[in-house]
């Protein structure tokens, strides 16, 4: 997909280029590489090459004072004046890209065609790239049971217990159930949270089923979830059959596998 289709309808709630900036050291090439894309702006892509080339001059020039714009006459002195160019201008936005990507920075095309282009992010997500869990707005009433409820999972995803970018997620997936209750929530780490995007929570257990503590850990999420009153529907839990088996079946010859063979629904 292009950039420019991926940034159909979206509208910048959040300057987080603006933050990025306040946070990096001044006069750094960070800092140059940010001020480029803050005045191009959000969802308008740039080519690789006006990146490098305004990055170049901006670095050979920045300490030239233009007063009334350059004319002809001018470049002889403004040489004269300028700095060095900088040096593998084309390795320094690699590694912008690499730093940035996670905060909507995007890339596409190959070579000479590369383009970048800058989506807005949520404060929300930027928060979570930074460790802060990810809280639908309705599934908890206050931040105090928020708070309380990640506590009390000790801040790890309940799954494969990774503390890295975690999310309170609706254990039944808020799209097809339209439930907002603390009784589904369940603490996810973002490759957990991927897996199981709109889908039920077993894929998740099919995808870490070689680790078998993960395995253990989505019985007693899932227990959890159907004791508070919240079975899988038809669908779901024919999903959650089939997973099941596929699962029991990868341990068959090492364990008996009685406790995740319970969880079938019939």
């Amino acid at each position: 997909m292009s950039i420019i289709s991926k940034t159909a309808g979206i509208t910048a709630t959040f300057c987080v280029i603006t933050k990025l900036l306040s946070e990096c050291r001044k006069g750094t090439q960070t800092e140059t590489l940010l001020q480029i894309f803050i005045k191009r702006g959000y969802c308008s892509p740039i080519a690789k090459r006006e990146i490098e080339k305004t990055y170049g001059l901006f670095t050979a020039f920045k300490a030239v004072n233009f007063n009334g714009g350059i004319t002809i006459n001018d470049i002889e002195q403004l040489v004269l004046m300028s700095g060095n160019l900088p040096g593998d201008v084309q390795r320094q936005l690699r590694s912008f890209y690499d730093k940035y990507h996670a905060y909507g920075l995007q890339r596409d095309g190959e070579g000479d065609a590369i383009r970048y282009c800058w989506l807005p992010i949520s404060e929300e997500e930027f928060d979570w790239i930074r460790g802060k869990p990810l809280v639908p707005r309705n599934i908890f009433g206050s931040d105090a049971e928020r708070d309380d409820f990640i506590n009390s999972k000790q801040g790890k995803c309940e799954i494969c217990k990774s503390d890295t970018r975690l999310a309170i997620d609706h254990w039944r997936a808020h799209s097809v159930y339209g439930v907002d209750s603390p009784a589904i929530a369940a603490l996810l780490c973002e490759q957990c949270n991927n897996t199981h995007h709109n889908y039920d929570g077993a894929k998740i257990m099919l995808k870490r089923k070689d680790n078998l503590q993960c395995v253990k850990n989505w019985i007693i999420v899932e227990t959890r979830v159907r004791n508070n009153g919240f079975n899988p529907n038809a669908t779901d839990a024919a999903e959650q059959n089939r997973i099941i088996d596929q699962v029991a079946a990868f341990y068959q010859d090492n364990f008996e596998f009685t406790e995740l063979l319970a969880m079938k629904i019939v």
